[in-house]
């Protein structure tokens, strides 16, 4: 379907949230990935043929146009995570305001998830969310409290499933309150002494929502302790697992587990319909926490994960994984020998200096093209000539005589052949104010006769907007 591209207009605001949890150590690396479960039958293996320094968007991607999102009150944004696409709407997430936004696909507003709080179908912070196109349901994966709420496309409550209950430290007295998630009381762990299965002093606490256990820190004397969720004495255990990404087919929702240790599995499935859980990809223990932006399950046509180090994309379909490329970047392919660097800094370097790739990301993948995002720019897949080239930029062709280029794109999921890209509203206010003020230079005139309309919206816009507007968005289109 044709778009006009999409100008977003939004206030910035500073808001502070709790912090999710930003390490997530889990990998598996070229041959020693260990993939028991694993379908790789029909696996096809690309190379890399060379990483050169940019592309114009236009020879993959139809020319950029432009919608503006409205703009009020209700619908000013501050930071753009993710971004899905159905039935004509856009859906939204906003990492730091921590929520959805919905508009039309002209750019209308329609409404807001914005249920801030503690209580039932509240949340105080969003780590994840996704859709489902089948049931036309919006899914927040929440961590405060933990939980998945599930609404309509509209922003309306349908209902919300517990990870686990509520836990509260009082550092004074010692004790954990159990409640469950309508604030009725259960119980407390409180179990004072010197003596096994008791403690004098908790310094901190936490919770392992995947063996439903809290975990104490007691430094008097000096101990963890293992507690079932109504609070009764167990045994020490592992370290605590996290949610923090998720994605759907419909009947089953797929995990990404946050801390892992070495034999732990990274990808985990849950039969909606049955509540049955299965484990899938095991994880080697990396050191470092280098990490490179984007989606590491990508929502289009199917639905494909990655994860660091490891070279495959898989297709997650009816509640099972399969391994459906596998990436040889050659010369590029990161060593063996930093494998077990710790420092980010030292595999930054590396990285820049000899153009390793470790990580991607963001895969979008149709019938004519596959492209991903990685450490090192953006690598996209020409399936009829089956050739993969690497670059490090892609030029905004509409404006290219002014020097537009990016090196991230964003994707819209749920529609397999958009891309986006998101700028500051200065940005366009800069373009504007050089469209006027150096109309005799050649490349503005090239700019304004090979383009008018363009340049048209793009001068009205600058004209309008404030240092307080909501980021810009791009979106490009693939050919087909």
């Amino acid at each position: 379907m044709g778009l006009k591209i999409n100008f977003i207009c939004m206030k910035k605001k500073l808001i502070i949230t709790a912090t999710c949890v930003l390490a997530l150590l889990f990998s598996s690396f070229k041959g020693n990935a260990q993939k028991a479960g694993i379908n790789s039958k029909g696996v096809k293996t690309i190379t890399l043929s060379s990483i050169k320094e940019s592309f114009q968007d236009t020879v993959y991607f139809k020319e950029p146009q432009a919608i503006v999102l409205e703009t009020t009150e209700e619908s000013l944004m501050t930071s753009i995570r993710r971004i899905f696409m159905d039935d004509n709407r856009l859906f939204i997430y906003d990492r730091q305001l921590h929520n959805i936004f919905i508009f039309d696909i002209t750019g209308k507003y329609i409404s807001k998830i914005d249920s801030k709080g503690q209580g039932p179908r509240e949340y105080s912070q969003i780590c994840d969310f996704t859709i489902d196109p089948i049931k036309k349901h919006i899914i927040l994966l929440c961590d405060i409290p933990e939980k998945r709420m599930y609404f309509t496309y509209d922003g309306t409550f349908i209902k919300e499933e517990s990870l686990n209950r509520l836990f509260i430290y009082d550092r004074q007295l010692h004790n954990i309150f159990i409640f469950d998630i309508t604030g009725k009381y259960i119980s407390k762990i409180d179990s004072k002494g010197q003596g096994p299965g008791e403690y004098s002093q908790i310094c901190d606490f936490t919770i392992d929502p995947i063996k439903k256990h809290i975990i104490l820190l007691c430094d008097i004397p000096e101990k963890r302790m293992y507690f079932t969720y109504d609070g009764t004495f167990i045994k020490e255990e592992s370290l605590p697992d996290f949610y923090l990404k998720l994605t759907t087919d419909g009947n089953y929702i797929y995990f990404e587990k946050g801390i892992l240790e070495a034999n732990d599995y990274q990808l985990h499935i849950l039969n909606t319909k049955t509540g049955k859980k299965q484990e899938r990809l095991k994880a080697l223990n990396i050191k470092n926490n280098f990490y490179t932006p984007g989606n590491l399950f990508s929502q289009g046509k199917d639905i494909l994960y990655v994860r660091r180090y490891d070279y495959s994309i898989y297709e997650l379909k009816n509640g099972e994984i399969a391994e459906k490329y596998h990436i040889d970047f050659k010369k590029h392919s990161f060593p063996d020998r930093l494998m077990i660097e710790e420092e980010a800094r030292v595999i930054s370097n590396e990285c820049s200096k000899y153009d390793y790739i470790f990580s991607m990301t963001s895969v979008i993948d149709n019938d004519n093209y596959m492209m991903f995002y990685t450490n090192r720019g953006i690598c996209l897949y020409d399936k009829k000539n089956n050739v993969l080239m690497g670059y490090k930029q892609m030029i905004n062709s509409t404006l290219g005589p002014m020097n537009y280029p990016f090196t991230f794109y964003f994707l819209l999921e749920n529609t397999n052949k958009i891309v986006c890209s998101i700028e500051d509203p200065s940005f366009i206010k800069r373009i504007a104010k050089r469209l006027t003020e150096h109309s005799d230079e050649i490349e503005i005139k090239k700019v304004k006769k090979e383009h008018p309309e363009y340049v048209k919206v793009i001068m009205n816009l600058g004209s309008k907007m404030t240092d307080d507007n909501n980021p810009v968005l791009f979106i490009y289109e693939f050919k087909d």
